[in-house]
């Protein structure tokens, strides 16, 4: 029989996520923990334990500040993306090379949303890439057709879902879609 302890919070403070972090039997929550962490309030702390080694939840925790990152993007929310960026900036140095890489696409995107462009091919993968891609990199979203508007439409199928990415590369816009694809575009 397995044994685990369960802080039951959906508003954990940094110590409780903390404890939770360096501990695997401890849960914060019966289900859907990782969205319960879902908040600009926790960049910082899983920021700082996405870069520490020694954390046991290390990689499960730079995978949840990737998925808030990712529905940020989605939703092209500019407010909370530029308080985000504010939060990573005061930081300092990361100097785990995937999470600064990783840092670093996600604010040449922020740019975008803040400063449209013309994207390139290539351009509009990598951003597809970024905000539905799998975490495991394994596939990659494909293009599954070209809107009557000009939007490409990119499609990535998980076990239980579809998410769908539109984006039009003479604009920079981009329109996110979960489960449902968009037909009014």
């Amino acid at each position: 029989m397995d044994f685990y302890r369960c802080l039951d919070t959906i508003s954990p403070t940094t110590q409780q996520i903390l404890l939770w972090a360096y501990d695997l039997d401890m849960y914060l929550t019966e289900q859907d923990e990782d969205l319960t962490l879902l908040s600009n309030r926790y960049i910082a702390i899983l920021l700082r334990l996405s870069c520490d080694d020694k954390c046991p939840k290390q990689h499960y925790c730079f995978s949840i500040l990737k998925h808030h990152i990712q529905h940020l993007l989605g939703q092209r929310d500019h407010t909370n993306i530029q308080e985000s960026i504010a939060i990573f900036d005061q930081f300092g140095i990361v100097t785990n090379t995937a999470i600064r890489d990783w840092l670093s696409d996600f604010k040449w995107m922020a740019h975008l949303v803040a400063t449209p462009r013309e994207l390139t091919f290539s351009e509009a993968q990598k951003i597809a890439k970024f905000i539905i891609g799998s975490e495991n990199d394994l596939t990659t979203p494909t293009i599954t057709c070209i809107t009557n508007s000009g939007y490409f439409r990119y499609e990535q199928v998980f076990d239980v879902y579809r998410d769908f990415l539109y984006i039009n590369t003479l604009t920079s816009d981009w329109k996110y879609s979960h489960m449902i694809p968009l037909d009014c575009m």
